[in-house]
């Protein structure tokens, strides 16, 4: 396994790195992010993905609704959904860390049929290889109720920029295949216990621009402000 920072366009660095036998994990190039969104800059223009021992195709992650999922990189035709399983455990609450990284109850039956022989989803995104990038990392555990095991709590080490966001106006994923054009926007920054920042797809953040600017000259002329 092994990690690669790509050059170039992002939509000719995956199809040459698609099928690249050795390589599973690695960090890809995108398009410069908005200035409004105060990413530090040794984080712009990397994309996580992932490629699991027994698949041939690209996972990445990301986060709707406050969950968390593992989906596919991109949209297959033999897929019927992008989200391929929710990693957070349902019930549960996500949180912060003291440094502002987010945290969330992994779901001991998150499971995909892709992991290596004898390993768990869990164990797999634990893998820390020296040219890999961290995925997550056990913060702490607690038993489940009536003996059902364990429940671990984890850090997302990747940082946000690197993750595929998800749109809360037509409630599709980010594609590393659209990725040469500038990434969905920022709309809501994240806050207090745990929650997430939410994001919109240029397609729905224009129009949520025009009915703003619509809504903004309906109330000039209404209150006589352009008499």
């Amino acid at each position: 396994m092994g990690s690669v920072r790509a050059t170039g366009s992002f939509a000719q660095q995956y199809s040459q790195h698609t099928s690249t036998p050795n390589e599973k994990t690695r960090l890809m190039t995108i398009p410069e992010l908005d200035e409004e969104e105060q990413v530090p800059a040794d984080d712009v223009g990397f994309l996580l993905a992932i490629q699991p021992p027994n698949l041939h195709l690209h996972l990445s992650l990301g986060h709707k609704r406050g969950a968390w999922y593992l989906l596919f990189a991109r949209e297959y035709p033999t897929a019927d959904s992008r989200e391929v399983v929710r990693l957070s455990l349902r019930g549960t609450r996500p949180s912060r860390s003291e440094t502002g990284r987010p945290r969330f109850w992994f779901d001991p039956k998150a499971f995909t049929g892709w992991e290596g022989r004898h390993q768990t989803l869990l164990g797999y995104l634990l893998q820390n290889h020296p040219d890999d990038p961290r995925i997550l990392e056990i913060k702490r555990s607690k038993p489940l109720p009536r003996g059902k095991g364990i429940v671990n709590e984890v850090e997302v080490l990747v940082h946000e920029a690197a993750l595929l966001r998800w749109c809360e106006g037509c409630g599709t994923w980010e594609s590393i295949a659209d990725l040469t054009s500038p990434r969905w926007v920022l709309v809501r920054q994240k806050g207090g216990k745990g929650s997430l920042p939410g994001f919109l797809c240029d397609v729905c953040y224009q129009k949520r621009t025009l009915r703003s600017r619509a809504a903004h000259m309906a109330h000039r002329l209404t209150s006589g402000c352009c008499s």
